[in-house]
């Protein structure tokens, strides 16, 4: 390759088509380039080969949503979102308004249990915990009770007052109580107290214990001992469980009443000797424990979810009559939550076959997964 520059000017052909043959390299040194630009070349390929393999190794989840008009949507989830990510989603696609009661919960028929989930809450990680044969779902709708706290605070730090009070506290003092409970370094739990029926372990008998909340868990009194914190004993910790309402306890385990709750670990899918059954007397009472233990779990991300919530509210309320007075006529009513009509079938009806959730983690899973929905489009044709 050693070729000196009175040769190369003498045959100038034959000097051409040997740097084709010798390559790219010898090109590079006859040319002066600097081979800094192959080095960087490659350092860009080995750092998009690594964030592919990045993004492969990232489970996502294609769920399948049900909404309250009967409709479904299908979605793909990865564990990089959370529950709000998703709200977001559904909000663009069903073109609902954005108001804060809006929610994602879930549904298990084996143990007639339901859950909101929370807004920060990482999506995949409890749904990965659905066995393929399960027979939860998930649904998307309204529930007053999500942030029903931020809207009427006295009804859960002002429990002990009556009623009438409680309903005609002013504005002012109910943001004065949001303030003093949830804007200082730590946030106080509600000082619930009362009497609940705990289901026995494997009976279908119900016991009364009086059972205290703290910002630890849960706390009850043995018979015949006193309130005080040496008296208590600690019925269960808020690190491992959730809360859950259940349904149709009265005939199942012969509850007193249908007013139910449970904490559980979310991986236990079946009856367990590890769930933990109580019995309220009334709607209200179940309502104030179920939030107090919100509250108590959730602590300042509760408090941060209604805020985001809330911000979202605000602006798109803003997007709204931003449009309305540009365009001069008054806003449309917004359309509920539906699948559009379309002569091409819908990927929600192409899935419907599946289970609620269809796990994906192949590599790479755009791949495969892209894949297998043009297989199902052709397939329907």
């Amino acid at each position: 390759a050693s070729v000196s520059s009175k040769e190369q000017k003498k045959n100038p052909v034959w000097w051409g088509s040997n740097v084709r043959r010798f390559g790219r390299g010898s090109r590079k040194r006859v040319n002066g380039e600097p081979e800094e630009i192959e080095a960087q070349i490659k350092a860009d390929k080995i750092k998009m080969a690594l964030e592919k393999l990045k993004e492969a190794k990232v489970k996502k989840l294609v769920v399948k949503v049900l909404i309250k008009d009967g409709s479904s949507k299908t979605l793909m989830v990865d564990e990089r979102q959370n529950v709000r990510d998703v709200l977001d989603n559904l909000f663009e696609k069903t073109h609902c308004d954005c108001n804060v009661d809006w929610s994602l919960y879930e549904t298990n028929p084996d143990l007639n249990l339901e859950r909101g989930f929370e807004d920060h809450e990482n999506l995949v990680e409890p749904l990965s915990g659905w066995t393929r044969d399960s027979e939860n779902k998930l649904h998307f709708d309204e529930r007053e009770d999500k942030y029903e706290v931020f809207k009427n605070p006295q009804n859960y730090y002002l429990w002990k007052k009556d009623k009438q009070t409680l309903k005609d506290m002013r504005d002012k003092d109910k943001e004065l109580l949001i303030e003093e409970n949830f804007c200082g370094t730590s946030i106080k739990v509600p000082d619930l107290e009362g009497a609940l029926y705990l289901r026995e372990d494997g009976k279908k008998s119900w016991k009364q214990k009086l059972f205290l909340l703290r910002a630890s868990g849960i706390y009850y009194a043995p018979k015949g001992k006193s309130k005080t914190s040496r008296d208590l004993v600690c019925f269960v910790q808020f690190d491992n469980v959730n809360v859950y309402y259940a349904k149709d306890l009265k005939s199942k385990y012969k509850a007193p009443t249908d007013y139910c709750f449970v904490l559980k670990h979310p991986q236990i899918q079946k009856d367990s000797q590890y769930i933990k059954y109580l019995c309220c007397d009334d709607p209200w009472t179940l309502n104030l424990w179920v939030t107090g233990i919100r509250i108590a779990k959730y602590g300042a991300a509760f408090y941060n979810n209604y805020k985001t919530a809330v911000k979202k509210t605000s602006s798109g309320s803003a997007w709204a009559n931003r449009i309305t007075s540009s365009t001069g006529s008054s806003p449309s009513p917004a359309p509920s939550p539906s699948l559009s009509g379309s002569p091409r079938p819908s990927l929600s009806k192409l899935l419907s076959f599946l289970h609620p959730v269809y796990f994906t983690n192949l590599l790479p899973p755009p791949i495969s997964l892209s894949i297998f929905i043009s297989i199902l489009l052709l397939s329907s044709v």
